[in-house]
């Protein structure tokens, strides 16, 4: 019985590491097209440090809410983005927000190097500089949506197909 019950924890565990895996995969490869889709469509550097500035804005708001719910264990957001219910706890559930901040982190490393790249300056210097406050408000960004929150309308629209 004792050999079963290791048995099962083994293949649990292995089951969330596949998972783990997947779900990091995933929020690299969504953070990184959102990088490039801002590195190609933002020809201006307003509504670069625009778009910038409203991810960084998004990503804090979600990181929030999501926080929130996982304090209160309610893990819809994973299990919607295809991560299975039966492994998720507040643990695995803070480990995979965490996984995602580091895609976030990634994403934002790329595009402040793609911005000091085509302007030659610094996307953080830029963004807080008092000359260019109102011209970067009055700027659009080229994707306000958030990667990871666009999965979830893919997913149901696969549901929807199936």
């Amino acid at each position: 019985m004792v050999a079963a019950c290791c048995s099962a924890v083994r293949c649990a565990k292995a089951h969330e590491k596949q998972a783990r895996a997947e779900w990091q995969r995933l929020c690299f490869v969504l953070e990184g097209i959102q990088a490039k889709n801002v590195i190609e469509l933002s020809a201006d550097k307003y509504a670069f440090a625009r778009s910038y500035t409203t991810y960084q804005a998004e990503e804090a708001r979600t990181i929030a809410l999501l926080t929130d719910s996982i304090d209160r264990g309610d893990y819809e957001f994973f299990v919607d983005r295809g991560v299975p219910s039966c492994l998720l706890c507040r643990s695995f559930a803070c480990q995979l927000l965490c996984d995602w901040k580091i895609a976030i982190v990634s994403k934002q490393a790329r595009l402040a190097e793609a911005f000091q790249g085509r302007f030659g300056e610094d996307i953080e210097v830029f963004c807080v500089t008092s000359c260019n406050l109102p011209a970067l408000k009055a700027s659009s960004s080229s994707d306000a949506s958030n990667a990871i929150w666009l999965l979830a309308h893919w997913n149901a629209a696969q549901a929807k197909a199936v």
